[in-house]
């Protein structure tokens, strides 16, 4: 008897230790798997786009040469280098400042019970689901000057003359501001998911303090509510400047860069520097100063908003 027990204890030691060999190599095997996606996809490139950098590559070139730093100081005496990147960091501070913002209201506002609400937070994150080609390619028919939307709207409230269109991708002024505002349009709603979560996490008791304490719905607010979003206002701060950095499918679609490259982002010149002009080792210097740039404001911001969250 003893030994019939020993015999099936050692059977399923035996397959307890299989079945964790198993799941270790599972484990090893995916984990193996995710490394080399990883140096593929993010690492190698890096690395070879950093070696680009210091060579004069083209790709219609038979030969091509080391030049070093050479072309890190030709970007600041490019004066195309430096209007893309004062646009692409004006755009991204404004719809940044206005997508929080807007998303914020928004959330409030939606911070209820019931299927309409719910319904409606689905509607308002659409846009942050849609391609940023199918936003370009709906907004851009919205703002024809001829059979857009928005001038149709206006005709119909009075605020055109019958004879009067706007031509929003028309001119430098009225094109930018169409672009932010198709951004802000699209990041608004990822604003607003995030804000709802961080709304429907902040304890009811604490509210309920504040209001017994004779708090009104505004100090309410901004003593108790706000200062717990701060989580929130760190993800959507520095993930929405991310995105914005590397804006280029919605400028490509919507406006070409135009008009005069006035909407040109530096990512859209990168890409056109790159595939048009050929000066992959150029566009490599710039690729190197963008991610040098999102890193840098990436890391400083999230520590400075980070340090300001509060713990409950």
């Amino acid at each position: 008897m003893a030994a019939n027990s020993e015999i099936a204890l050692s059977t399923e030691n035996r397959k307890i230790s299989a079945r964790k060999h198993l799941q270790l190599d599972y484990v090893s095997v995916t984990m193996t798997i995710g490394v080399l996606l990883y140096l593929a996809v993010i690492v190698v490139p890096l690395l070879v786009s950093f070696y680009f950098s210091f060579t004069n590559f083209n790709m219609l070139k038979a030969t091509n040469s080391f030049v070093g730093v050479k072309n890190y100081f030709s970007l600041f005496a490019d004066d195309t280098f430096l209007s893309t990147l004062i646009f692409t960091l004006k755009t991204s501070l404004i719809v940044t400042l206005l997508a929080n913002v807007l998303g914020l209201i928004v959330a409030l506002l939606l911070n209820h019970k019931g299927p309409f609400y719910t319904l409606l937070r689905t509607v308002f994150f659409v846009p942050q689901v849609l391609s940023a080609v199918v936003i370009g390619f709906i907004w851009s028919g919205m703002l024809n000057s001829q059979r857009g939307l928005v001038n149709i709207l206006l005709h119909q409230v009075g605020l055109l003359g019958a004879n009067t269109n706007i031509s929003w991708l028309g001119t430098p002024e009225l094109a930018t501001l169409s672009v932010i505002g198709v951004c802000i349009w699209q990041m608004m709603g990822f604003c607003t998911v995030v804000y709802l979560a961080a709304l429907q996490s902040v304890p009811q008791d604490l509210i309920d303090a504040a209001r017994v304490d004779g708090a009104n719905r505004w100090e309410t607010f901004s003593n108790v509510t706000f200062p717990l979003l701060s989580p929130g206002v760190t993800v959507n701060v520095v993930l929405i400047l991310i995105m914005m950095f590397k804006l280029y499918d919605i400028i490509q679609v919507l406006t070409a860069a135009g008009p005069a490259g006035s909407t040109e982002s530096l990512a859209f010149y990168i890409t056109r520097m790159a595939f048009t002009a050929n000066q992959v080792g150029y566009a490599s210097a710039m690729a190197v100063v963008m991610f040098i740039l999102i890193a840098s404001i990436s890391a400083v911001l999230g520590t400075f908003l980070r340090s300001r969250e509060v713990q409950y």
